[in-house]
């Protein structure tokens, strides 16, 4: 099992179609599906990372999920990503029924944060006094995160957004899991192990 989100993601993204990587980045992601799917499409602000991210022969379109919704048809897509997306974003329930439009009925999708109910945030909180930093992104004020969740308000959010069939994954070097396993149960692994939060669900209906 791959140790962090974007692999891990990866991993468990099956293939299919056409795929769409919201906040696609520099096109690392789409580079790892880009066998198993056919036709891939990436949404991104920023210009820098679009530009590179269509040299990799993606269909690229700049979107700030902050004043639009996304420029596609609803229903185009079999599976939908947003990794390490949600925490930037002013209306994540927003973004997420953005998202769901877009995908077919029994389409897959992946999203992504960093877990705040990690063990080291919790002690950073409780022992230090201090609000944990959940990004090394030097930019902006904790690399312009504006929220943070854990697994159940990452799956509520998406539950309101119309997703359903939820699988908590936790995001765990597997030595680490299996030497931990020994003393604890997977929820505790995952809910305080993990330090990043990834769910994968479907929007109900049959597969196109």
């Amino acid at each position: 099992m791959a140790a962090n989100r974007t692999d891990l993601a990866a991993s468990l993204a099956g293939s299919g179609r056409r795929l769409l990587d919201v906040g696609c980045g520099d096109g690392h992601f789409l580079s790892l599906v880009a066998a198993r799917y056919p036709e891939l499409h990436g949404a991104e602000l920023d210009a820098e990372r679009a530009a590179r991210c269509r040299a990799r022969g993606v269909f690229v379109t700049r979107v700030d999920l902050d004043r639009t919704g996304l420029p596609y048809a609803g229903g185009a897509f079999d599976s939908a990503t947003m990794l390490d997306v949600l925490e930037h974003v002013r209306e994540p329930l927003q973004a997420l029924r953005e998202v769901h439009r877009v995908l077919a009925p029994g389409g897959r999708v992946f999203v992504s944060t960093p877990n705040i109910r990690y063990w080291k945030h919790l002690v950073s909180i409780l022992f230090q006094g201090r609000f944990p930093s959940t990004s090394d992104d030097p930019s902006a004020y904790d690399g312009g995160h504006l929220h943070y969740f854990t697994f159940a308000d990452v799956e509520a959010l998406m539950r309101q957004a119309g997703f359903s069939d939820f699988q908590r994954v936790p995001v765990l070097d597997p030595e680490k899991f299996r030497r931990w396993s020994r003393l604890a149960t997977g929820h505790l692994l995952r809910e305080f192990l993990s330090g990043g939060v990834l769910i994968a669900a479907r929007k109900p209906g049959a597969a196109g």
